[in-house]
């Protein structure tokens, strides 16, 4: 029993070690522990809480190093026997020491699919997808995969003998509705690993299996998991060579035209569909024919009484903008017979339902083209000419009469409607009557142009963005010619060049001049240059040469201190003689600080400095740094508020943390048939609200008193917890003491 505490003491610091380990731990672990003492303790019955758990991390970390991997051949029938253990943390820890044999193939003297076939491991991992839980299946998958990248497994995962029972067709058949969707799951998986791989998948049949449960069944979750597995299948770069996509089309279309499919398969088919034909490649392999069946049998449900429901609505809507993302489904969308954009466009506008309006505008920014390249947003004739009319008609059929008012009244909603509304003008200004119609309106630009208007990041940048093609529209226009649009085009070239963040306009700095009567007791008079003036990095010998002699030296300088004339015996080569130009009279001065270079435009943190070369005269140029406000009540105020957030926020971490464990600690003394391995979920719970209790008492929202109690009597529910189910049996002098305490 002493051994096996120890192991369990070394094993859970190797699996909890905080950084990772290198093959000379895990040889210095081994040493002490060799793996055989290892499996036959896993195999041991111990009352140890978390033993298991705690040797299966551990052993995961082994043989996640190189060494730990190399040793793997070596116990291949002790792997074999950890797949057909009882544990599911045993099998799904058997089953990620497979995967890591297949990925250390280069340190294997023999053939990792050798090693695997000869022990019969397939089977085993066929197995567990049909009959073991989630995890334990989805690590069996993934080791499968894992072995399907080897040449010579190919024979071993596609037998030739369609009989044979590991045909994963046959072991389709054998399965439960819930172990199908799992192989299927896994056929999907091994298809998308190369073309190789998905040539013998297509041709062993598998593909087929698809098509088969989508019509041999009625339950609605498999139907949900098969479309989702087909989105999949699609979204693989080489299954265009071996998937007929226009089926899948016609599948999609058969789903949402039919009158008795459910209608949460009609939205999943809807938004798969429009997801796949996002894709300006898909329509290279897909006939026009069937994507404009598609977009009728989605315009034709958009009409129907069960699309009333909001959310049935948005979805058919994302459907028609995410297929009107590319060229050709725009022409689509835009050229039916009656256009099914037109549901798109009618509810853009309206105001009466927010939701439908949000995912319509979004919709109508796809068709427009806001997504695609500059070059291609523009469609055809025929496309254009039903877009201006349909967003024409709602317009004339609307309080705002005009697109222009349409616009305006979109900008002036809320946030996620404004981000709406600029990518839908970014997309209509390409268009000169889109334009036009933007142009009409002084407040769609001045809302365009204020960076003040959005506080988001994402907003900010659909701004800008919205404000720089207007602007690059304008300027190829006729309108950049008109006299009464001057003033239109200077704001949104100086929006532009502002950039999406800066909330306050740029103004070039002009030369002024100005009195600072802070230097002393009567006013200085100093010449202030900006942007216009020749400036030079300066040194402190420079200015102190340009007061006297006019002569540069190269020394930096940091501090510059104008002084009196009674300072000028002062053996400081810092000090200077500055007279006013009122008269001889000298005005004492403060110190200047500046930082340890200059160069042009630069605002420093305690003052500015600029040195003119002038044919003429030298000129220094300096301004004084403003002195430190004084703290207002406000500011502290605000800061108080802030803090007592933030203290808030940490008190209520610990209180939620402490509230888990002491239900989790409830519920499992509630419990009459508890298993000791159950309190270590609740031993991740302590250690989680041990942490919230030290950083509140860390940032003091908490005192230490308080936190220590806290941590105490979470203690000492944890172990009344286990002297009730009989886990820990204290000393009975401690009992008694435990007991008042815990009556008191």
């Amino acid at each position: 029993m002493e051994d096996v505490n120890q192991l369990f003491d070394a094993a859970f610091e190797f699996a909890h070690y905080p950084g990772p380990q290198g093959d000379s731990s895990v040889k210095e672990f081994l040493d002490r522990f060799p793996l055989p003492v290892i499996f036959n303790a896993l195999q041991r019955e111990t009352d140890i809480p978390g033993f298991e758990t705690t040797l299966v991390t551990c052993l995961e970390r082994v043989f996640k190093t190189k060494y730990g991997a190399s040793l793997i051949p070596h116990y291949m029938p002790v792997l074999q026997a950890g797949l057909k253990s009882d544990s599911a943390v045993v099998k799904s820890l058997a089953c990620k020491t497979v995967t890591r044999l297949l990925e250390n193939r280069d340190a294997n003297d023999v053939s990792p699919v050798q090693l695997i076939v000869s022990n019969g491991i397939y089977p085993l991992l066929l197995e567990y997808i049909i009959k073991s839980d989630d995890e334990v299946a989805h690590a069996a998958s993934e080791t499968i995969k894992s072995l399907a990248s080897f040449p010579d497994a190919t024979s071993v995962i596609f037998p030739t003998d369609t009989n044979d029972a590991t045909h994963l067709g046959n072991l389709a058949a054998r399965s439960s509705s819930l172990a199908r969707v799992r192989v299927l799951s896994l056929i999907v998986k091994l298809f998308s690993i190369s073309p190789h791989v998905a040539s013998a998948v297509k041709n062993s049949g598998l593909l087929d299996l698809l098509e088969a449960e989508m019509k041999g069944t009625k339950d609605t979750l498999v139907i949900l998991n098969v479309l989702e597995l087909y989105y999949e299948l699609m979204e693989v770069e080489h299954s265009s060579e071996f998937v007929p996509q226009t089926s899948l089309i016609q599948m999609f279309c058969s789903i949402i035209s039919g009158t008795s499919v459910d209608l949460f398969l009609k939205l999943r088919a809807m938004m798969i569909s429009g997801r796949l034909l996002s894709r300006d490649n898909i329509y290279n392999t897909v006939d026009e024919a069937c994507v404009k069946a598609l977009v009728s049998a989605i315009d034709a449900s958009l009409e129907s009484p069960e699309m009333n429901d909001t959310n049935a609505h948005e979805a058919a809507l994302d459907a028609l903008g995410q297929i009107g993302s590319t060229t050709k489904g725009a022409n689509l969308v835009l050229s039916t017979t009656p256009p099914a954009a037109r549901h798109v466009v009618a509810s853009a506008f309206d105001r009466n339902a927010l939701g439908k309006q949000l995912a319509a505008l979004h919709a109508l920014a796809y068709i427009a083209g806001e997504t695609r390249p500059k070059s291609s947003r523009i469609v055809d004739e025929r496309s254009e000419e039903n877009l201006r009319c349909l967003i024409y008609d709602v317009a004339a059929q609307s309080t705002k009469l005009t697109p222009s008012g349409l616009f305006l009244s979109v900008l002036q909603q809320s946030s996620e409607m404004r981000l709406a509304g600029y990518r839908t003008l970014t997309a209509l200004v390409a268009r000169p009557w889109g334009l036009m119609e933007i142009l009409s309106k002084e407040e769609i630009i001045n809302i365009v142009t204020d960076a003040t208007t959005e506080t988001a990041k994402i907003a900010m940048e659909a701004r800008y963005n919205c404000c720089k093609a207007i602007h690059e529209a304008f300027l190829c226009s006729n309108f950049v010619d008109d006299p009464r649009r001057l003033k239109t085009g200077e704001k949104l070239q100086e929006a532009v060049r502002s950039g999406p963040y800066m909330s306050k306009k740029y103004r070039d700095a002009r030369p002024e001049v100005r009195r600072i009567e802070r230097l002393g007791q009567e006013p200085l008079l100093f010449t202030s240059y900006g942007v216009g003036g020749e400036q030079r990095k300066v040194s402190m010998a420079t200015i102190v040469q340009c007061l006297s002699s006019c002569a540069a030296l190269n020394s930096k300088f940091k501090v510059l201190s104008l002084k009196g004339a009674s300072s000028s015996s002062s053996s400081s080569p810092t000090s200077s003689s500055l007279s006013t130009r009122r008269g001889a009279s000298a005005t004492v001065c403060s110190s200047l600080s500046f930082s340890q270079s200059v160069s042009q435009c630069v605002a420093f943190s305690s003052g500015n400095l600029w040195v003119q070369k002038n044919p003429l005269r030298q000129l220094i140029v300096c301004e004084a740094a403003p002195t430190k406000k004084a703290d207002s009540a406000a500011k502290r105020a605000r800061q108080a508020e802030k803090r007592r957030v933030y203290n808030k926020s940490k008190k209520s971490e610990a209180r939620t943390r402490m509230k888990k464990v002491l239900e989790a600690l409830d519920g499992l003394k509630k419990k009459p048939d508890a298993q000791p391995d159950e309190i270590v979920t609740v031993e991740k719970l302590i250690g989680e609200a041990y942490s919230a209790i030290d950083k509140a008492v860390k940032v003091r929202a908490l005192h230490k008193n308080t936190g220590a109690r806290r941590k105490s009597r979470l203690a000492r529910r944890k172990k009344a917890v286990e002297i009730h189910h009989g886990w820990y049996v204290p000393d009975t002098a401690a009992a008694t003491t435990e007991a008042v305490t815990m009556a008191a």
